[in-house]
């Protein structure tokens, strides 16, 4: 532990720590989430159960220090999206109980906003490992270009005011839970620009700067993932929908795991990190409610890549739907 912070340090002494063998399982598929499980060494698989198919599909993997192996405990309806299954000989598992953890971050608030940049730190690597069972699959395809440049993109020649940013943020699903005075500060710094087909916006493995939200257009995500000693581009999902953050890497200063390529002529509000974070220093309470809302984006963002996943391997849209009902 001697690379963490006294906080994070000090939440890891009140878990329990326990080792456990090749095959077991840490939760069955949705059951209710009772526990919070990070990883200490080892290996685990996520596993989804198609009931319709009486079959299991690998959708994620996790072999890193710290990761998260229930992320659910922290969103509802707080049930396990999969299986969570040892794949290692032994993996060593730190363990709280819901009760506990909640009980440790509802008494103080600076440190549940310091454990929850730690979590989302390490929930956002995640992203990292489910992608890099891509390479198996089908729907890859061999690296043709080499995305090497981000575009600063054009400054729009229609700039709204304060007011007219406000109102659009709150039709922003990850925005939604913020208060009207503080969607005001954030409105304050908006930097409104236009970006023209195939330019980059975020690019994988660079630092990108605060948020960036979709206005208008649509933006493709993809990630280069290396397999047998060559490179291959997966492909997921568009979006084109207002309101949307494209992605979480800019929030939590670190590198970006995905390319975000404009495919369609697009208008993006960019929110600066020096914005955010003068609003995080003078305001706790939305320090807390942006990193809860990062961890309910990442959520989204492992959920979409992981039913493509299911789509890949079964090549049947519908049972990504049926298992999404389910």
């Amino acid at each position: 532990m001697s690379n963490l912070s006294p906080v994070i340090e000090r939440i890891i002494a009140q878990a329990e720590t326990i080792t456990f063998r090749s095959g077991e399982s840490l939760g069955e598929q949705y059951a209710k989430t009772k526990n919070l499980f990070i990883l200490l060494d080892g290996e685990v698989t996520l596993y989804y159960h198609i009931a319709s198919m009486e079959q299991e599909v690998a959708i994620g993997k996790a072999s890193f220090k710290y990761a998260p192996l229930s992320v659910s405990l922290f969103q509802h309806p707080f049930r396990n999206e999969s299986t969570v299954r040892i794949t290692s000989e032994t993996a060593t598992i730190l363990k709280w109980s819901g009760e506990l953890i909640h009980d440790i971050l509802e008494q103080d608030i600076s440190a549940a906003i310091e454990f929850f940049n730690f979590f989302n730190t390490k929930a956002h690597e995640l992203i990292r490992e489910t992608t890099e069972l891509f390479a198996q699959t089908h729907i890859i395809s061999k690296i043709y270009e080499n995305f090497s440049k981000v575009s600063s993109g054009y400054a729009s020649n229609k700039n709204q005011d304060q007011l007219e940013n406000v109102i659009f943020l709150l039709q922003s699903p990850f925005m939604e839970v913020f208060e009207e005075n503080e969607l005001m500060h954030l409105a304050a710094g908006i930097v409104r620009k236009e970006y023209k087909t195939g330019e980059i916006v975020n690019l994988q493995g660079h630092k990108t700067d605060g948020i960036y939200i979709l206005e208008s257009g649509e933006v493709q995500f993809s990630r280069i993932n290396d397999f047998q000693q060559e490179s291959y581009n997966v492909m997921f999902r568009s979006i084109s929908t207002p309101g949307y953050l494209i992605g979480s890497s800019g929030i939590l200063n670190e590198e970006s795991l995905v390319t975000s390529r404009v495919s369609r002529a697009s208008i993006i509000l960019h929110i600066p990190a020096h914005i955010i974070d003068d609003l995080c220093e003078s305001n706790k309470s939305f320090a807390l409610k942006l990193q809860k809302r990062i961890l309910w984006l990442i959520i989204n963002q492992l959920r979409s890549i992981r039913a493509r996943l299911i789509a890949a391997e079964f090549d049947e849209e519908h049972i990504v739907s049926t298992g999404i009902i389910e």
